[in-house]
């Protein structure tokens, strides 16, 4: 239990923010990934897209190492291997090699924002170590 309350005393800007969050003392192991969801964003989908979100959650719970809530926020622990191959099929990322590459920040600004824009329209916030 006391790793999970490192990750919760931030909030999504600190985590996305070096400076304020410290990785490095995270409860977090090389090569995982945080998964910020936002639960409201469930109220203005449409049944059809609020069933694809809703199995993208159940398949990352099943999978997730850690899961914690904090208000209206989800947080995972996931290891990329894992995360990937669903980020893939349900948001139809170009390849693995695209979601590596973001993850390692190596991602044209074009293609950045491009992924963003994916997961953002599911309420997904994904942030890497």
């Amino acid at each position: 239990m006391e790793k999970m309350c490192d990750l919760a005393e931030f909030d999504v800007y600190s985590l996305a923010d070096p400076e304020y969050f410290d990785w490095d003392k995270s409860f977090l192991a090389h090569g995982e990934a945080v998964v910020l969801i936002d639960k409201d964003k469930l109220g203005w989908m449409n049944p059809r897209q609020k069933i694809r979100y809703e199995g993208f959650l159940r398949t990352i719970l099943d999978r997730c190492k850690t899961a914690f809530f904090e208000q209206t926020t989800v947080y995972y622990s996931v290891s990329l291997d894992e995360i990937a191959p669903f980020s893939i099929g349900l948001y139809g990322l170009e390849s693995r090699r695209l979601l590596n590459a973001f993850v390692c920040e190596e991602l044209e600004d074009e293609q950045y924002w491009k992924v963003w824009k994916i997961l953002s329209a599911y309420g997904l916030r994904l942030f890497f170590k």
